[in-house]
């Protein structure tokens, strides 16, 4: 069994902090005995001047990598997402 989550980069989410705790929030639950897969989502903005979606490699900075310009839409990153859950038959 598995349970399968998509975490962003702005989600409010230590990945570490959930792992360590998986174990005790799933106990006597469904996902009880279950694996916990975590895919990180990185910070991705939009750019108006470059009209394009760049990835960025920090948080607090809501600039385009290339050209500067502040990029207030953010495209993704603020995931917190149970996609999918493997279940033994």
């Amino acid at each position: 069994m598995a349970v399968h989550v998509r975490i962003g980069a702005m989600a409010g989410v230590v990945k570490d902090s959930l792992l360590f705790a998986w174990d005790l929030a799933a106990n006597g639950s469904l996902a009880e005995g279950a694996a916990l897969k975590i895919e990180e989502v990185p910070l991705v903005i939009y750019c108006p001047s470059c009209c394009e979606e760049k990835t960025l490699s920090g948080i607090p900075n809501l600039h385009c990598p290339s050209c500067g310009v502040p990029a207030p839409s953010i495209v993704r990153g603020r995931e917190l997402q149970m996609v999918a859950m493997e279940v033994a038959n």
